[in-house]
């Protein structure tokens, strides 16, 4: 049986104080995938959000077979 969760990832900007919801995790019972949201750009517009070390391009979706 597999077993599908997800995980939302926030960001919080250290100056605002606001938080952003910048991505998602995924895992199908075999893959984890993740992906940037769209509230990714809205941090980098407003508060210079810079993307995660290993994941550098809001564009691409990461994967990972377990």
């Amino acid at each position: 049986m597999k077993t599908h969760s997800t995980l939302f990832l926030a960001w919080q900007d250290p100056n605002s104080r606001s938080w952003f919801p910048i991505g998602r995790l995924t895992f199908d019972g075999t893959n984890y995938q993740f992906t940037y949201t769209q509230g990714v750009l809205e941090a980098q517009q407003k508060c210079g959000f810079e993307p995660l070390p290993g994941c550098i391009s809001v564009l691409h979706i990461y994967q990972v077979e377990s």
